[in-house]
């Protein structure tokens, strides 16, 4: 919910010397991608206590040029909150600003959300200027096992959005300008615990998709932690259980 509240923790723009963005050939993106590491930001706010109002994250974000989608298999080990809180493991397309942003993943939900029933779903939510922000519930109490989650720009104005096991959803009248692909947990208490594998991450741009993410970031807010399996493609999330 990167808009509802203000983030714990700002995000990373390489700079403009990198010149990826004036790159056409993605292999050769894809090769210095390989070259580099991922980079923790911390900022004045990291360690301190998740809430409601300041949310703490564990998440790698990539950008190219044009991406139009973000997708991941998310595996989750544990996922539980205080009374009035909510975790989730989960994959955002945004807009630069995160004026805009769709999500799809797991929630534990114990908060009062828009559009949310409390207790273990699957849902996906969408926001954007002018428009009511809401959460949509697509499975019920469902066990935790693999899911391939999936936000791909699919029309004009429209995003399709996925979750293994649940039919699929979109995004209409949605003129959002994608910017940010990110991957990872979000929790609003530090009492809580929200742990998953993620693996086949990817991105989509220009019709097809990726292999891997492109010179990802990470946002890492105690108690949060972030590790990488295979460097760029899969890693383990969130507080541990």
């Amino acid at each position: 919910m990167k808009g509802q509240f203000l983030p714990s923790c700002q995000k990373f723009v390489a700079p403009p010397t990198w010149g990826y963005i004036f790159m056409k050939s993605k292999l050769l993106r894809i090769f210095l991608a390989s070259l580099l590491i991922t980079v923790v930001i911390p900022t004045s706010r990291a360690n301190a206590a998740c809430s409601i109002s300041a949310h703490c994250y564990g998440e790698e974000s990539t950008h190219v040029q044009v991406i139009d989608g973000i997708l991941a298999k998310i595996t989750p080990s544990c996922i539980g909150v205080p009374a009035g809180n909510f975790a989730t493991d989960e994959i955002w397309l945004a807009s630069q600003d995160f004026a805009y942003w769709v999500e799809v993943g797991y929630i534990m939900n114990f908060a009062t959300i828009n559009g949310l029933s409390q207790g273990l779903l699957g849902f996906w939510y969408d926001s954007r200027p002018g428009h009511t922000q809401a959460e949509h519930v697509m499975l019920t109490n469902p066990p935790l096992i693999e899911r391939q989650a999936e936000i791909r720009k699919s029309a004009t104005n429209t995003y399709l959005v996925a979750l293994g096991g649940a039919a699929n959803k979109t995004s209409t009248d949605n003129s959002m300008t994608p910017y940010w692909g990110n991957i990872g947990s979000e929790i609003t208490s530090s009492a809580g615990v929200s742990y998953s594998n993620f693996s086949r991450m990817e991105y989509h741009e220009n019709g097809s998709w990726s292999t891997e993410l492109f010179a990802p970031t990470a946002t890492v807010n105690a108690p949060q932690t972030q590790s990488w399996i295979t460097l760029t493609s899969a890693m383990n999330a969130g507080v541990p259980c």
